[in-house]
């Protein structure tokens, strides 16, 4: 199945991963270690940029690498990151925030392809 960038953008926005929510975490975060607080970056930029609109090629391709840069492998990430904290009250509050899923399973997909015209 062919997914355009217009379609990667109704996707990102489709998800349930709210800019909102992620920023109160991540202003609560003092407490948190450097890789929670990574990861929370992470995922407030992957917001960030599924909101955005491509209003020419150039922009188009801006938001693309920046998806890519931002949100692909924060799925993994935040399990990776709920099992080795899951003993952690603070830390869990502030994970179990996140929504689980953000990436589409074709994101990787299109961003070796887009990595590929390079």
């Amino acid at each position: 199945m062919k997914y355009s960038f217009d379609r990667l953008c109704v996707l990102l926005r489709a998800c349930a991963f709210s800019l909102g929510l992620v920023g109160a975490v991540h202003a609560q975060s003092g407490e948190l270690p450097s890789d929670v607080k990574a990861l929370l970056e992470r995922r407030e930029s992957c917001s960030h940029w599924g909101g955005e609109e491509p209003y020419d090629k150039a922009r188009r391709a801006e938001i693309f690498a920046g998806v890519c840069a931002d949100c692909l492998g924060t799925d993994a990430r935040l399990a990776q990151l709920k099992q080795r904290y899951a003993l952690n009250p603070q830390v869990m509050a502030a994970l179990n925030a996140l929504e689980p899923r953000v990436e589409m399973p074709e994101l990787s997909r299109l961003c070796r392809r887009v990595n590929a015209r390079r």
